[in-house]
């Protein structure tokens, strides 16, 4: 197979300008997974203060301090107790006092509780005036 990229001319490749909207330094990455996975193994063998938190736990937001900007990922913990699911739903509720960035990553939706979907759904059509399309 032919990387067609390498046919082009370096003179005629052009380097693009920095995203203005990518400004945001994140000081801590935490992702909180039920099992570990090769791709976060590559993120903290290549960037510094990612913290991966296995078994499907969750930390409380008092471990962390509220003045620096952290980035919290979690990824597919829909199938976890309850306590489990109150403790993110904290995240999305008073996540942004602690200066928190909540990514909610999930294969499944079936069993999500009803208050942690509709505060996901709130964050990400806030402020929208035109839907993109209909979920």
């Amino acid at each position: 197979m032919q990387n067609f990229y390498e046919l082009i001319p370096k003179s005629k490749l052009t380097k693009y300008p920095r995203n203005e909207h990518f400004e945001l330094r994140f000081t801590k990455i935490v992702i909180c997974t039920k099992t570990n996975e090769t791709l976060y193994d590559h993120l903290k063998d290549t960037i510094d203060n990612v913290q991966v938190i296995e078994e499907g736990q969750v930390c409380a937001m008092s471990e962390y301090d509220s003045e620096t900007s952290k980035l919290i990922i979690f990824d597919d913990l829909v199938m976890e107790p309850k306590r489990t699911q109150i403790s993110i739903g904290q995240y999305f509720i008073r996540g942004p006092i602690k200066t928190f960035i909540d990514l909610y990553k999930r294969t499944t939706s079936e069993k999500m509780s009803t208050m942690l979907r509709d505060t996901i759904h709130r964050k990400i059509y806030k402020n929208v005036t035109e839907y993109v399309c209909d979920l």
